[in-house]
Parts: C-alpha cells; sequence; structure tokens
C-alpha cells in the first residue's frame, strides 16, 4: 500500500531556487512543489511543520524574488 495523501489542495511540481530565512539563519535551498495552501522545498536543516519563516523565490533568473 501507498502513502494517502493528507493535502487538502493539489500541489504542483514546482523546481526553483529559494533562500528561506528562519531567525537569522539563512539557508539556500530548492523548491519541490507549490500548491494553494503551501510550498515544499530541500533544506539541510530540519525544520518543524508549521514552522513561520520568510522565503524569497526567484522565479526568473532575470526577475526581482519574491
Amino acid at each position: 500500500m501507498g502513502v494517502k495523501e493528507k493535502r487538502r489542495t493539489a500541489r504542483l511540481d514546482c523546481r526553483v531556487p529559494v533562500l528561506c530565512k528562519k531567525g537569522t539563519i539563512f539557508d539556500n535551498s530548492q523548491t519541490v512543489d507549490i500548491g494553494e495552501q503551501g510550498i515544499g522545498f530541500f533544506s539541510q536543516r530540519f525544520i518543524p511543520v508549521d514552522t513561520n519563516m520568510v522565503l524569497e523565490i526567484a522565479l526568473s533568473p532575470k526577475a526581482d524574488p519574491l
């Protein structure tokens, strides 16, 4: 049996660079997927579920980050 999907909304595959900031710690990462209620990304550090943090996402190399 596979893992049951628990998300309420669909996620789309999306691989873009992201800069994460939690307190004073910055972590360069990459998104895995994105949806209406959340974003998945890789991190070198453990981040508990529902942690509030600042994310800077570069959608295009020439665009300003969001």
